[in-house]
């Protein structure tokens, strides 16, 4: 009679360890289900925001082209402006230069 209620709690542990056993599966396969929905909606995320940004795209290059016209526009209104800040740079140059030689003279006539 004890051998059979060894038998028995044998039987009976190697019930709980199979039930243990087919839990922690079926707890793993729904972790795995969890991940592969959640690698799916980040995919389908991923592929939403890959969309807006090509949509984007199109009016950013436009953008851009127009500020890299804006900039060139203005980079030649600076070389322009420099451009006659240095000629009137080299007038007064030359009319001082004129007022120093008229000078030089006059002081070379009066000696």
């Amino acid at each position: 009679m004890e051998t059979d209620a060894k038998f028995e709690l044998l039987i009976q542990r190697m019930d709980e360890a199979e039930a243990s056993r087919l839990e922690s599966k079926a707890k793993r396969l729904e972790a795995e289900a969890k991940r592969i929905e959640t690698e799916q909606k980040n995919r389908e995320d991923l592929l939403s925001v890959k969309a807006a940004i090509e949509s984007w795209l199109p009016e950013a290059e436009r953008k851009i082209e127009g500020l890299q016209g804006a900039v060139g526009r203005l980079q030649l209104k600076v070389e322009r402006l420099e451009d006659g800040k240095e000629q009137e740079e080299d007038r007064e140059v030359e009319s001082h230069v004129g007022w120093i030689v008229a000078e030089f003279n006059i002081g070379r006539c009066l000696f």
